[in-house]
């Protein structure tokens, strides 16, 4: 692994009124490599961390963190703060991958990666003396490279009243000395997938903590948010994980997605994900 990189992976679990969010990873600052855990659960957090010693399998399909084990089959969770035995149904992945042409592009601060839009989640969980029977619906994604982007939003929910998952995400990227503005959002009905970007020629029309809207083409996406406080977690910053951002994980929200002036999706969502962090 390089020296001050990160590679971190980020499991959503909803079910019933209830979110379960485990951000398992990697990172090494300054050549010292450690693992770690966030844990996300009935607006309570909690951090674990392991010496390179407990770092098991690192892989897409397999990251495996003292007793805590992260597969594209189910995950185990076995730790002083929770313990939870869930298995995954089918994946449903993107037609290709999220970051389009930027893929190719080395050296690249934050590269990102969806391995799930929506799969059936099963199990058990034990927390604070209560055992919680699981029967929902999942997400996953992964991050890389050396840092967060600086500013950034991110908003995602598949907590729907059917089998559909919306995710957006706007950074500002820094890439051999400039600095642009990237955006995707992608919309999945169930059947079919709707994408919007910066490389197919997306326009950003408005980003702040209560309005998402993008424009491409005959196409028209717009997000509401009842923004709330969020959790407090740790990201990356060359590496070190001393940067602290805030995460939203149960905002309500509303979805429009329009073909010119037809309304060809529209749902709403009590358990909205929105991370915003914004100079201005």
């Amino acid at each position: 692994m390089a020296k001050n990189y990160f590679e971190g992976w980020y499991y959503k679990h909803q079910f019933k009124d209830d979110t379960l969010i485990c951000i398992p990873g990697i990172h090494d600052e300054e050549g010292v490599r450690r693992g770690f855990i966030q844990l996300v659960f009935r607006d309570q957090n909690h951090y674990l961390e392991f010496t390179e010693d407990e770092i098991g399998t690192v892989s897409d399909t397999c990251v495996e963190l003292g007793k805590n084990i992260f597969t594209c089959y189910g995950i185990h969770l076995d730790n002083e703060w929770i313990l939870a035995d869930l298995s995954y149904g089918e994946f449903k992945p993107l037609r290709y991958d999220i970051m389009g042409p930027f893929v190719w592009l080395p050296r690249m601060e934050c590269s990102h990666g969806v391995l799930s839009l929506y799969h059936n989640v099963y199990g058990r969980i034990c927390w604070d003396n209560e055992e919680i029977k699981v029967d929902g619906i999942g997400y996953i994604e992964k991050d890389k490279g050396t840092s967060f982007p600086s500013e950034y939003c991110w908003f995602q929910s598949n907590a729907f009243n059917s089998e559909a998952c919306v995710l957006f995400a706007m950074a500002r990227i820094p890439y051999l000395g400039f600095k642009f503005w990237g955006h995707f959002a992608v919309v999945y009905d169930g059947v079919k997938e709707y994408r919007f970007a910066t490389y197919l020629g997306a326009e950003l029309l408005q980003c702040d903590k209560t309005h998402l809207r993008l424009k491409q083409g005959s196409y028209y996406l717009r997000i509401k948010v009842h923004f709330r406080e969020g959790v407090p977690l740790k990201a990356p910053d060359a590496g070190s994980m001393k940067r602290i951002i805030h995460e939203a994980v149960m905002c309500e929200g509303e979805i429009w997605l329009y073909k010119k002036s037809e309304l060809i999706f529209h749902e709403c969502t009590p358990a909205a994900s929105y991370e915003v962090c914004m100079n201005n």
